[in-house]
């Protein structure tokens, strides 16, 4: 029985900061780094057993039979390509994703995947099945990372009137929902360290 979601696969980056072992032709998230697995493949490990109702996949035109060659060998010959003429990072492609299931009369929520991101699998359905129930309610859900420096390499989220919980409540309960102010991009060493200090910063998980 499949669920009332759409899981749409970003996988349209180049790679860059991974050079020269990712190269534009083959970008980070196809080449094996754990498990003799890609981070494209493992990020398909995550989605299919929560049985979405579509994959779709937007990467680059370049990279498309690629792709498509990973989704037949994992047996999803049944998902759905969007190969982009020309990268125009993450905003476009959701919109592009987006339009392709309006015409298609597709409703419910969509759940937004990067291709390239490592992360522990252990709770990966709970977290999703969970906040899909309040994307239903007509809310976007963004995952946060509760910083652990003042890193300036990653993008923040700014949180409304209330402070990150300590590591006490963390480990009580590591899933909450709180309102967000605003999202930062990439700050200096300065503002990194200062919003630490606030409290109020997650890293944003993309």
């Amino acid at each position: 029985m499949k669920s009332n979601f759409v899981a749409v696969i970003l996988s349209g980056g180049a790679g860059t900061r991974l050079w020269p072992l990712s190269r534009r032709h083959y970008p980070k998230q196809f080449i094996p780094l754990f498990d003799d697995k890609s981070l494209f493949i493992r990020t398909l490990e995550r989605i299919v057993p929560l049985n979405p109702e579509y994959i779709v996949v937007v990467c680059n035109e370049a990279h498309r039979f690629m792709v498509m060659e990973y989704l037949h060998s994992m047996g999803l010959k049944k998902c759905i390509v969007i190969a982009e003429p020309e990268s125009r990072n993450t905003a476009p492609a959701i919109a592009l994703a987006s339009l392709w299931l309006r015409a298609r009369s597709v409703d419910g929520p969509m759940l937004v995947l990067p291709s390239d991101h490592y992360m522990e699998e252990d709770n990966f359905g709970r977290y999703i099945n969970d906040e899909i129930k309040h994307a239903t309610k007509d809310y976007f859900i963004t995952f946060g990372i509760k910083p652990m420096r003042a890193e300036t390499g990653y993008g923040y989220i700014k949180i409304k009137n209330e402070k990150l919980p300590t590591n006490e409540e963390s480990t009580q309960s590591d899933v909450r929902l709180i309102d967000v102010e605003e999202f930062v991009e990439k700050p200096n060493q300065t503002k990194a360290e200062a919003y630490i200090k606030s409290g109020l910063y997650y890293w944003n998980s993309g």
